[in-house]
């Protein structure tokens, strides 16, 4: 949930709205996450203040994301390249952050 209402957030802004500053909230929840989950303990309430935290992050991150690889395909004879190297990019993040 903090996932889709981070997006939903972002989405509905005014267009005046800096977007910088947006990431600079991202950066912000992340490092909040990380920091809480060190402080708290390992309750229930806890965890839900971690998960918000950290997903309300990758949300904006992610939406960052897919509208710089989306706004790329208008310029490019092969579309489908660019987006098969982004989600490359992606899932190799993923990855990499698990091992």
């Amino acid at each position: 949930m903090p996932y889709i209402i981070a997006l939903a957030l972002i989405r509905n802004l005014p267009v005046k709205t800096k977007r910088s500053m947006i990431l600079y909230a991202g950066i912000a929840m992340i490092m909040g996450a990380f920091i809480s989950f060190m402080l708290l303990g390992r309750t229930a309430p806890d965890y839900l203040i971690v998960n918000t935290l950290m997903l309300g992050g990758c949300g904006i991150f992610d939406l960052f994301w897919w509208s710089i690889i989306g706004e790329m395909l208008d310029y490019t004879e092969n579309p489908v390249k660019v987006f098969g190297i982004g989600l490359s990019a992606n899932v190799f993040g993923v990855l990499s952050g698990d091992a």
